[in-house]
């Protein structure tokens, strides 16, 4: 499945169902971070996994993957290691890098409690089973409400989100 928060032209579409991909038009706007910056887009992904969790059976995966992340090897050991345990990207980023250290302000902003210790984990890619990954939603949505109830935040994206509701609620 392949979700999109616009309309894809006809001759993409054909293409994409010729390969047995799935097109599916998916709102942008209810994770959203309701700030203009560089990456706010990348909280239509949390969109996108609640409604890929209606198309879901109990035994199903979903993988999450950016479109701009390439893969140069198969997936079944993803796919296999999701189907029992929610499976992050944690991005090795020091303790001073720009990112991290904006994740653990964040965090020390929204909770009053510091975690030097904070994972940086990255959007590229996620995957879990259908009850992981809704624990995983509704641990980015309780993050998402916070941010949006906490004053003088840094810019928060996905990465933010999911690096914190990782160390807050699972």
């Amino acid at each position: 499945v392949l979700n999109c928060n616009f309309e894809i032209p006809e001759y993409l579409r054909t293409v994409a169902e010729k390969a047995g991909i799935q097109i599916h038009t998916v709102p942008f706007g209810k994770y959203e971070s309701r700030e203009e910056f560089r990456w706010a887009i990348t909280q239509h992904k949390f969109n996108a996994i609640e409604h890929v969790l209606t198309l879901m059976n109990e035994e199903d995966c979903m993988l999450l993957l950016d479109s701009d992340t390439v893969c140069t090897k198969k997936l079944d050991e993803l796919f296999s290691e999701a189907a029992s345990s929610l499976v992050l990207y944690p991005t090795a980023h020091s303790y001073s890098q720009e990112k991290r250290a904006e994740i653990r302000f964040n965090y020390r902003t929204m909770y009053h409690v510091d975690n030097d210790n904070l994972v940086h984990y990255g959007g590229e890619f996620f995957a879990g089973n259908k009850n992981q990954m809704q624990k995983l939603l509704n641990a980015c949505s309780q993050v998402i409400q916070r941010a949006r109830e906490t004053e003088n935040l840094k810019p928060w994206d996905d990465e933010h989100v999911l690096s914190i509701a990782a160390e807050q609620f699972l």
